[in-house]
């Protein structure tokens, strides 16, 4: 714990999480979650591009901050 908050995050993870926030909330708008496409609300494809792509990224952002120490 720290003193400015309850955990310390890096700014790399907080963007991911408030990207991973803002991006959930938003798929489920109504005019998201009602469009269709190939069989899937478009809420379920931007939930799922999200939960393939998050890993990724802090994968990337991981490893370039290890390569920085």
């Amino acid at each position: 714990m720290n003193k400015n908050g309850f955990f310390a995050i890096k700014p790399s993870s907080a963007l991911g999480l408030i990207g991973f926030i803002a991006v959930s909330l938003l798929a489920h708008l109504p005019a998201i979650r009602n469009t269709m496409a190939a069989g899937l609300n478009c809420c379920s494809w931007i939930l799922l591009i999200l939960a393939l792509a998050l890993p990724v990224y802090c994968i990337i952002v991981e490893t370039a901050e290890l390569k920085k120490e």
